[in-house]
């Protein structure tokens, strides 16, 4: 529900109001939550359950909620990372816990550091190392391609409603 109708119903004004968009992960206490328009005193409150990220506009949150359509994807990577290691010789176990445990930490780098995804995807693409070898390899298919389409077909579908 737009914030226009939740001011509608209520008759209350943007002073007052705030449209929140909390994810799953709120209830571990991690995880963004969309806001919009930005209010220091919910933004304190939120910030005890995860992540407030204020969008400048309402409309910003379509592209934001979008994004979250790639959880399943998310998943499928590591589960299909997961399946490739077994067959190769890794128990079930132990590759769920060092895959969890390395996007982890990728996740948690890109989030402490200032540098731009860009910056951090070549960092870690050193000359004729593993990583330059693998990105290469994705940009020479439609593998990005076709995450921006289902990022836009979601968005779309988003937008009509």
């Amino acid at each position: 529900v737009d914030i226009n109708k939740v001011l509608q119903w209520t008759r209350s004004d943007l002073l007052n109001t705030v449209r929140t968009v909390p994810l799953p992960s709120a209830s571990k206490r991690t995880g963004p939550i969309l806001m919009f328009p930005s209010n220091d005193y919910i933004e304190s409150v939120l910030s005890l359950i995860g992540t407030p990220v204020i969008c400048d506009k309402e409309d910003e949150m379509k592209t934001f909620i979008s994004i979250t359509g790639h959880i399943s994807p998310f998943y499928e990577l590591m589960n299909v990372i997961q399946k490739w290691a077994v067959a190769n010789n890794v128990s079930s176990e132990t590759s769920r816990k060092f895959i969890a445990s390395f996007y982890s930490s990728l996740s948690i780098g890109a989030e402490l550091s200032t540098d731009s995804f860009q910056e951090l995807c070549e960092e870690a693409a050193t000359p004729s190392g593993l990583n330059e070898q693998a990105i290469n390899k994705l940009r020479n298919t439609n593998h990005y391609n076709d995450m921006i389409d289902s990022l836009s077909d979601i968005l779309l579908r988003l937008k009509k409603k």
